[in-house]
């Protein structure tokens, strides 16, 4: 469990920086996220755990956590994140 809380807490922190990368909305049809957001994330996620997690943690939150809802809790802080019923599942999908 302490695993998932730091991966967790580390997925937060990434979020709130990926987020400000870009305002621009995803491409018509699709669910992923700008790719300078996307980048961003990968990056700072990959820092601290396995890419395959980074990866699967984005394609979670990118089929649950619209790019605008992603902004509005960026703008509400940390504790909005971390608290968000999706990034958690997409989280715990993803964590072993």
């Amino acid at each position: 469990m302490k695993r998932k809380t730091i991966v967790l807490q580390l997925v937060v922190a990434v979020l709130l920086v990926s987020a400000g990368c870009s305002e621009a909305a995803p491409s018509q049809g699709t669910s992923r996220y700008p790719a300078a957001q996307r980048e961003a994330f990968l990056e700072g996620c990959a820092s601290e755990s396995p890419m395959a997690t980074c990866e699967c943690m984005l394609d979670q939150l990118e089929q649950t956590v619209p790019l605008e809802d992603l902004l509005t809790l960026e703008a509400a802080g940390s504790e909005a994140v971390f608290k968000d019923d999706r990034v958690i599942a997409a989280v715990m999908a993803c964590v072993n």
